[in-house]
């Protein structure tokens, strides 16, 4: 497929997609069939709590409720009641100080904004805008993967994927330009060619790996560069199975610097001490050598060579030349009789296609093309579409006739640069009676469970039962099925760490002097040491120092540890630690509040060390994570308490409340804080006129919040961020600021009052927890959709909130609530089937 026309074929879908979008937008939704609260009570109601803010030219938060309820039905008033949906339910508004809604009132409140404001029916429920999925880097590395074997490496040959309501699942924040499309284009044939076989019938091939398989004379594994200068000499063991004729292909390469240098070689390449390449190598000779050759060898074990015998006394080198050798490959018996299938061919031509006569490998490549399109586009497909990538690639003058794995390997090219396989095109079934959203085909389910829950493409089970139509009579226990399968680590990887941005703590910048508050002590201690000892190391690592020294050595190098000790395998295990605990919440179905408040994380030695808990290292090793129990009054357990989620949220050499308390907000209670104001001055300007002393943040902040334009917003988080201040800027935990006890106290904007972090943690499990749930709930819906919350999403939020209070929580009842939710299960209009 050239790309030219796969940039047309991208275009003319993207061109559908935009005008499917804005109808489907365009659909009303449908009105409720009853009002529980009249008019009138729910006005009065408005009026008692709200109107003094909120109406009569009073406008706080940009919307007058009077003008709102007069306002005839439009998406723009059903947003604003969206809006104030929300507030109401977080109890954000009325504000605690002035509440005087009781909860029962509340709750009519809410349910007639839903059911008349924004006219949700549970019979008839709205699935939401269509959108159409291109799949992102992860997902198509996955897809490569599990269609072809191949791992492809996504990461760096596609731009990074953008984000949209913090997911990269997102469709509308997926944009695709000319370069990505070529770029498919080109990542198809590089995969193609690398995974599907050319040949029906190729010779044996064993490889001998430079650096690898080679051994010195005594026993030791080879070098795989050696110098020109100095004599090297290695071999390796060939084992021959039959006697016969055989090819030797060696690859190596010379290595030298820009400049001149006189080095000199000789290359020796001996099989059973017979010499097949002898050859003088030299610094101008700098780039890749093949040598070749073919010889009878008999059954059993020969011996392979290699010689470097310098030819330049080492007193003349001015640079460095080195030869490496990278690869001896031996091919054969070279006898096409005794040729064998390649590695692979059986997963793409089974049945031996090779012995089929001319006139039925036609419709043999059809059925091979039409099985792997059929993966690939994860439905079946028509016969034309086969016919058409089966169509020949090659100018219209050429003649030269493809062989039958070329031609099915051009056919496979042509199927991963569609649009079908690079977007993930969806089908209805035919609407129920009376229900305006059908259902999505058995198949665009099984499409939309695997990307959830694998980021990747159906296997055959899912297939299967798309294809019988049963996927939907079988669906609690496939999904149960995927979450115990290995690949649903992806989803624990993919979700938490875009959740929690906890995926960033392997690149955040942190300097762990700075964060905490040791730099000028390990400055002190390093000039007071070097002014005794010098530069000596020798002197420094002794030990029978006075003990005021040894004293002054020890804390010294005990802040070294802390300086060198945040290393890449460390931030590797802090992400691991935070996906690990979701993981096993998710696998064995224990409750989502574990998150927040559960007593128990996982660590091995290497984070036990970091977060200074030796009691639960005996036991631990430095590579697998394992369970480890909290005592009942630790800080630590949850998310929360997790050095991944704290870092991230921290400025690069102090915490930042302001960024721990809204990421709280944002994505644990669900109530994100408006965007700051123009012009808000910095927090480090608060401190003129707290005098001489350096203050505390929470003094910072405190002075902060005397300004009324900052306090509305900062009363909101504020006390969550400074609710984790114990946590420094690596998320380890301590007692003081600047010489000044830590207080974590605080109340939050709803009025609950706590004095530290374990008594937050449990005032969001216990009266919070809908919050929670609520949060955590449209978090994985955005992420399982593909799509912004919209409205209409409140039914199914409502449905899933009340299940997860019935069963405590269990992982399985959110899961499968989203899962069986009209968003996940219905849409709004047809997709595209002529692409």
């Amino acid at each position: 497929m050239h790309s030219a026309a796969l940039i047309y074929r991208t275009l003319a879908v993207l061109c559908w997609t935009l005008g499917w979008q804005a109808a489907v937008y365009a659909q009303a939704p449908q009105a409720a069939d009853s009002d529980p609260l009249p008019a009138a009570t729910a006005r009065k109601l408005l009026e008692t709590n709200c109107f003094d803010c909120h109406a009569y030219g009073a406008a706080e938060g940009s919307f007058e409720l009077d003008k709102l309820i007069a306002q005839a039905d439009s998406p723009e008033a059903r947003n604003v009641w969206w809006r104030v949906l929300k507030n109401v339910r977080a109890e954000l508004m009325p504000p605690s100080d002035q509440a005087t809604l009781s909860a029962a009132e509340r709750g009519q409140l809410i349910h007639w904004i839903e059911s008349h404001a924004l006219q949700l029916d549970p019979q008839r429920i709205d699935p939401g805008g269509g959108v159409l999925r291109r799949l992102n880097r992860r997902q198509y590395r996955n897809t490569i993967a599990d269609l072809t074997g191949i791992e492809f490496e996504s990461e760096v040959e596609f731009p990074p994927d953008d984000t949209g309501h913090g997911f990269d699942t997102v469709a509308d924040a997926m944009s695709i330009s000319p370069l990505l499309m070529e770029k498919y284009l080109q990542a198809a044939e590089q995969i193609v060619f690398q995974a599907v076989p050319l040949e029906s019938r190729v010779p044996r091939e064993q490889l001998l790996r430079g650096g690898v398989d080679f051994q010195t004379a005594q026993g030791r594994r080879a070098e795989r560069l050696v110098s020109f200068y100095q004599p090297a000499h290695m071999s390796a063991t060939l084992a021959i199975e039959t006697a016969a004729e055989y090819e030797f292909q060696v690859h190596a390469k010379v290595h030298g610097g820009f400049d001149f240098d006189p080095a000199r070689c000789r290359l020796l390449v001996r099989v059973d001490d017979q010499v097949h390449v002898d050859r003088e190598l030299a610094w101008g000779e700098r780039g890749d050598l093949l040598e070749s050759w073919k010889m009878d060898l008999d059954r059993g074990s020969h011996e392979v060579q290699v010689e470097v015998q310098p030819l330049v006394d080492e007193s003349q080198r001015k640079n460095d030349v080195r030869f490496e050798l990278r690869e001896l490959r031996v091919l054969g018996p070279t006898d096409p009789e005794q040729w064998v299938s390649p590695p692979g061919y059986e997963r793409f031509f089974p049945d031996r296609p090779e012995v089929l006569q001319p006139e039925e490998q036609a419709a043999y490549a059809r059925q091979v093309v039409q099985r792997f399109a059929t993966l690939a586009f994860r439905r079946p497909v028509e016969p034309a579409v086969v016919e058409q990538l089966l169509r020949p690639q090659a100018s219209p003058g050429a003649q030269r006739p493809v062989s039958l794995e070329r031609s099915v390997a051009q056919a496979m090219i042509a199927a991963l640069a569609s649009p079908r396989f690079v977007f993930r095109i969806e089908q209805p079934l035919p609407a129920d009676r009376g229900q305006p959203f059908p259902r999505i085909d058995e198949y665009a389910l099984a499409s939309r469970l695997s990307y959830f829950l694998w980021s990747s493409m159906p296997d055959q089970r899912l297939w299967e039962l798309a294809s019988g139509g049963r996927l939907r009579l079988e669906l609690e226990s496939e999904v149960a099925r995927m979450v115990a399968d290995p690949k649903f680590r992806n989803m624990s990887q993919s979700f938490v760490g875009q959740w929690l941005q906890t995926q960033d703590v392997e690149t955040v910048s942190i300097d762990p002097l700075e964060a905490a508050g040791a730099r000028a002590e390990y400055d002190r201690l390093r000039d007071q040491l070097r002014e005794q000892f010098g530069r000596d190391r020798s002197q420094w690592e002794r030990r029978d120092h006075p003990p005021e020294i040894q004293q002054l050595l020890d804390r010294y190098q005990h802040l070294r540890d802390l300086r060198d000790g945040l290393t890449g395998d460390v931030r590797r295990d802090l992400r691991r630690e935070t996906e690990a605990l979701f993981h096993y919440i998710a696998s064995e179905d224990q409750s989502v509040l574990d998150l927040i408040a559960g007593r128990y994380s996982f660590l091995n030695r290497r984070l036990a060390d970091f977060y200074g808990l030796p009691q639960v290292a005996p036991g631990l090793d430095d590579r697998e994570l394992e369970r480890v129990e909290f005592a009942e009054d630790s800080p630590r357990g949850g998310v929360l308490a997790h050095s991944s989620f704290l870092m991230v949220t921290s400025n690069p050499t102090r915490t930042s409340p302001v960024k721990r308390g809204l990421a709280v907000l944002e994505n644990i209670l669900g109530t994100p804080s408006p965007p700051p104001p123009a012009a808000v001055p910095e927090l480090e300007a608060a401190a003129a006129g707290l005098g001489d002393k350096q203050p505390t943040l929470r003094q910072l902040l405190a002075r902060h919040r005397e300004d009324a334009l900052c306090a509305s917003c900062h009363n909101r988080f504020d006390p969550l961020g400074l609710a984790l201040e114990n946590f420094n800027a690596l998320g380890l935990w301590r007692e003081t600021e600047h010489g000044e006890p830590i207080d974590a106290a605080g109340k939050l904007i709803t009025g609950e009052e706590f004095r530290d972090i374990r008594q937050l943690k449990q005032i969001l499990v216990d009266q919070r927890r809908a919050d929670f749930y609520r949060c955590l709930a449209s978090k994985m819906l955005t992420y399982a959709l593909g799509r912004g919350p919209e409205y209409h999403d409140e039914v199914a939020l409502n449905q899933i909130v009340a299940d997860l209070e019935r069963s405590g929580g269990k992982f399985s009842t959110l899961l499968m609530g989203i899962i069986r939710s009209a968003a996940f299960d219905r849409m709004r209009a047809p997709s595209v089937t002529d692409f």
